[in-house]
């Protein structure tokens, strides 16, 4: 891509941070002085139209297969931060990230305007409280995002599903969807966000791409588990089978040191 068509992309992008922080800032505050419902609801709006104009900022294109649940859990691999926009701009979402997230340069702020949990890597008192908090979140008819590898890898395998996360879906009996994420094309390669990446300098090598293709596909929803190892099992050999992968091999599932 010509350096002033990204340039014009990072200007763009700029220009939507800043009104995100103004958006989530000021009228989610005010809107919560007319109830809780309220402030939900433009929460939720605001978060939508800020994904999708990111999206055709960056030029991603989203196929998307089958239906998505409109209330319980999404169980997801996880291969980049762009997931979340690929994910966030069809219908209200309330993700689940790791407590780094939370500290990201504007991102972080954004995402805790905007709803978004944060997990603690061994501190059991504090994922305690999350956990309540999902599940409340799902009592509401919330629609939760999980990313049970608890990290990043590079697209091409899957990571130990961490069981922990499904036990509020066990609790309040909320089917779990599998939710299998994949990057297509040119800049498929490009768009993983593992290792010693950081954000700043893997969204500028985003920019440089004329379009980023995502397809979703939305798996059957697993309703009735008896245990939190068989929700997760069951969700990453779905997803794994929607990803070609069709058997859970050793060199799926090696670690691979990921970002989120």
């Amino acid at each position: 891509m010509l350096n002033w068509q990204r340039l014009l992309k990072s200007l763009a992008l700029a220009v939507l941070f800043a009104a995100g922080v103004l958006a989530v800032g000021l009228l989610i505050p005010v809107c919560g002085l007319l109830g809780a419902r309220r402030r939900r609801t433009v929460r939720d709006k605001i978060a939508m139209a800020w994904c999708r104009t990111a999206a055709r900022v960056l030029g991603l294109r989203v196929q998307t297969l089958g239906q998505p649940l409109a209330q319980g859990v999404w169980a997801a691999n996880h291969v980049s931060w762009l997931d979340i926009i690929t994910l966030a701009g069809r219908q209200p979402l309330c993700f689940v990230a790791k407590r780094e997230v939370a500290a990201w340069p504007v991102v972080g702020y954004l995402a805790r305007q905007t709803g978004t949990l944060f997990v603690d890597r061994g501190d059991g008192a504090a994922n305690r409280t999350v956990a309540d908090a999902m599940t409340q979140r799902l009592r509401q008819r919330e629609t939760l995002v999980l990313f049970p590898e608890g990290t990043t890898t590079s697209g091409d395998r899957l990571l130990r599903f961490h069981a922990r996360l499904f036990k509020p879906a066990l609790a309040t009996n909320a089917p779990v969807q599998p939710v299998a994420i994949a990057y297509q094309g040119a800049a498929a390669g490009k768009v993983p966000f593992i290792g010693d990446d950081e954000f700043l300098s893997h969204l500028w090598a985003l920019l440089a791409e004329p379009e980023i293709a995502a397809v979703v596909h939305y798996g059957n929803a697993i309703t009735g588990a008896a245990t939190r190892d068989h929700l997760a099992r069951a969700t990453r050999q779905d997803i794994a089978v929607q990803l070609g992968f069709a058997t859970l091999t050793q060199n799926h599932v090696q670690v691979e040191c990921g970002k989120l």
